[in-house]
């Protein structure tokens, strides 16, 4: 698996490619599909140590493509702003390589209760009611980082 970046000058440490997808509030998962083309989707996520989790529906093209290969790449781009004088693009992303799988039980619970404070911190106490309503419908991804790298471009404005 080539991780690397083309454009050495853009590339950005692996903490800052982290702090990147610690900050990302969406981003894309890329999955391998059975029909001969990459599978790509937006989706929100949590990023706890070095995992990912995510929540989705329990069946569908997505858990058909990770049953067939656990192989996924995550991209989440940090910011993105047009330079028009410059003709050019100030951004930085990050991209992580890794596994992704179904988490049990216990682990979706837990993955459920980090999504909503992530994403719902004013409503946390009352989060264990609605996770305990919907759990049973959802599905929650665990996506482990085996590497991550990343790229940035800052040109200052004219």
């Amino acid at each position: 698996m080539n991780t690397t970046p083309r454009r050495k000058d853009r590339t950005i440490t692996r903490e800052r490619a982290e702090e990147i997808l610690e900050r990302g509030e969406y981003g894309f998962l890329s999955l391998v599909s059975d029909d001969e083309y990459p599978y790509g989707l937006p989706i929100n996520y949590v990023k706890d140590g070095g995992r990912l989790y995510m929540h989705c529906a329990p069946d569908g093209r997505k858990m058909d493509c990770i049953m067939r290969s656990p192989n996924a790449m995550f991209c989440v781009v940090g910011n993105a702003d047009v330079r028009p004088r410059q003709f050019s693009l100030n951004y930085s992303s990050a991209m992580a390589f890794g596994k992704i799988s179904v988490c049990g039980e216990a682990e979706k619970i837990a993955a459920l209760k980090l999504i909503a404070k992530r994403f719902c911190p004013q409503f946390e106490t009352q989060a264990d009611v609605y996770i305990a309503k919907s759990a049973s419908r959802t599905a929650i991804l665990r996506f482990d980082i085996e590497a991550i790298s990343g790229k940035a471009k800052d040109i200052p404005q004219e």
